[in-house]
């Protein structure tokens, strides 16, 4: 696995899109390659079978071209914000990996602020880029601080009550435990315990659960205002 945490690369990202273009038109590859020569590219229908698997360094000169080769064969939704839009972070290479509206941005000019340079996961363990899958999340991640080795900690002892609170929150498991690290340096459950004490019945601990998720929910919504720095 590469320091990006195994992420899916761009030109995986983009062959997939195109593929996905030509599928909607009904095209074959023939009809792609016979497009994309007159577009200057010398593809064969094997040639672009290896584009679409991601075989094929996605410059900028090929992917003006293919664009246009995609519009004339009949793709006319094809463009290239739509061949590079993903679910997650898209791996640019070893060391950084960006968020489809982030290149994008960078391709109108825009100042993009993130993400810091990918460092090994042996020297991260937070597992560094591969979880921070939203601008949010990757503002959070730098703006609440947390002890690294804590966050890795309570995120391999997640249980199913950290779960259903994540699940809640409408965020990932290593997020919920950056949180929690930052706010209570432990896990949710543990820290429902403690609160609760031993003695707790269930009415309690749902109480104190309560009580731990508008916390959360607060530090989300403190860093979405600029709060933390």
């Amino acid at each position: 696995m590469d320091d990006t945490g195994g992420l899916v690369p761009l030109a995986t990202v983009i062959g997939l899109n195109a593929r996905e273009f030509r599928h909607s038109a009904g095209l074959t590859l023939d009809q792609v390659s016979a497009s994309a020569r007159r577009r200057g590219l010398k593809w064969s229908e094997s040639r672009v079978a290896d584009f679409e698997a991601g075989r094929v360094a996605p410059n900028l000169t090929t992917l003006l071209a293919i664009c246009l080769a995609l519009n004339d064969a009949g793709c006319s939704e094809a463009s290239l914000p739509l061949l590079i839009k993903y679910i997650s972070p898209v791996k640019i290479n070893d060391s950084l990996a960006l968020l489809d509206e982030e290149i994008k941005g960078i391709l109108e000019g825009r100042r993009i602020d993130g993400p810091e340079p990918v460092v090994p996961v042996d020297d991260d363990p937070a597992g560094s880029l591969g979880w921070k899958r939203t601008p949010l999340e990757r503002r959070i991640f730098h703006r609440l601080e947390a002890d690294l080795p804590a966050t890795a900690r309570i995120a391999k002892t997640a249980g199913a009550t950290e779960d259903r609170m994540r699940k809640s929150l409408g965020i990932s498991p290593q997020l919920l435990a950056h949180l929690s690290a930052a706010l209570w340096g432990q896990s949710f459950s543990v820290e429902r315990n403690r609160r609760a004490g031993t003695e707790a019945n269930a009415q309690k601990r749902g109480r104190v659960s309560r009580e731990l998720q508008a916390e959360l929910q607060s530090a989300i919504e403190a860093v979405q205002r600029g709060n933390y720095q």
